[in-house]
């Protein structure tokens, strides 16, 4: 949810074009991220915050993101 909203919006961030040319062209490890991002979002959507919180952990821990695996889902923190 974002600051000052009383309802849930979503919000996409364009990580490249599928089919683009080879400035624009999604690499193959951008597309999986897309895929296991969109699973793990599911799940929380569904309300299976532990099985969400293993999927978004296990994305972060696969793309080297440090800045993820420092949040503390369950304080909400890092």
């Amino acid at each position: 949810m974002t600051k000052g909203r009383n309802a849930d919006m979503l919000i996409y961030e364009l990580v490249a074009i599928r089919d683009g040319d080879s400035e624009t062209m999604a690499t193959q490890a951008e597309q999986d991220l897309c895929i296991l991002t969109s699973e793990a979002f599911e799940r929380y959507t569904r309300k299976d915050y532990a099985e969400a919180i293993a999927m978004y952990r296990a994305i972060a821990e696969q793309f080297n993101d440090e800045f993820d695996l420092s949040w503390d889902f369950q304080t909400k923190s890092f």
